[in-house]
């Protein structure tokens, strides 16, 4: 698990975590940053993700194809990055997520904008352990620093 979120890192995905190094990788959320560019479709070779965050950066472009491949994927959270404009009448989200056989919960647009959302959720609870339901650590169980 790689949890790097409210970090105020800055520049692209760190093409690093892309490259096929990490294999085994889970969970990955790096939510909540200045996070610039498009998401790489390198993002598919991590084929082991169950949980994908990279909700409340400033991305950009249009989603990758090859989030597809990512069939082991249960979360996706995408919502507050000014990505290509997603309606449901564009063509901004790759058909290929439909091949998502294990997705339970996944936000594409930001409720707080005037958009419709793209949001869907099983209605699970987060887990608990101090973690909201994207898995993220309560303010109250941040290490202070």
């Amino acid at each position: 698990e790689i949890d790097l979120s409210d970090n105020q890192i800055t520049g692209g995905l760190p093409l690093s975590l892309l490259d096929g190094a990490l294999p085994e990788l889970r969970v990955l959320r790096l939510s909540h940053n200045l996070l610039t560019g498009s998401i790489s479709p390198a993002i598919g070779s991590l084929t082991s993700l169950e949980t994908l965050a990279l909700d409340n950066n400033k991305l950009t472009g249009e989603l990758p194809a090859s989030l597809g491949d990512l069939t082991n994927l249960r979360q996706l959270f995408l919502d507050g990055n000014p990505l290509v404009r997603l309606t449901l009448a564009s063509t901004g989200i790759p058909p290929s997520l439909g091949r998502l056989p294990n997705l339970k919960e996944f936000d594409l647009i930001s409720r707080k904008s005037n958009d419709a959302s793209c949001s869907s959720t099983n209605n699970s609870s987060g887990g608990g352990g101090g973690r909201d339901r994207r898995g993220r650590r309560d303010a109250d169980d941040r290490p202070q620093v």
